[in-house]
């Protein structure tokens, strides 16, 4: 997945991005995100660092999710599939109103942690 940043002056390509859910007590199912990806550099104009452009790229992503999720509580549908894992792994905790209800607010958490692998950035 290619993204580009500050204004096209990064580019990078995202690899092998894993997503997980962790599903939290409640009265309602509730849920932190984690996003971990590794990101080849592929175009650095003003040679900035590496830990300002895993920081940007974790906060682009994340805001990305964000995104998705407002989409969801607006249209009212669970976009992220997050409901699936409580609905498989703990039915038994919750009933399935509770487990299709789904709104931005049940979303508690959202962590990305993004790593630069490879350095294969020129300059134009």
């Amino acid at each position: 997945m290619p993204l580009s940043l500050f204004k096209e002056k990064v580019s990078v390509i995202i690899r092998k991005p894993k997503g997980s859910i962790k599903v939290l007590n409640g009265s309602k199912p509730t849920y932190d995100l984690f996003v971990k990806a590794k990101a080849i550099l592929v175009q650095n104009e003003e040679n900035m660092s590496v830990n300002k452009i895993q920081k940007e790229l974790a906060l682009k992503i994340k805001s990305e999710i964000v995104k998705t999720i407002n989409k969801s509580d607006e249209i009212h549908a669970d976009l992220l599939n997050l409901s699936e894992k409580p609905y498989r792994y703990k039915h038994s905790k919750w009933d399935i109103q509770s487990l299709n209800s789904m709104d931005k607010s049940l979303i508690k958490d959202i962590i990305v942690k993004i790593k630069i692998v490879e350095n294969a950035s020129y300059k134009k």
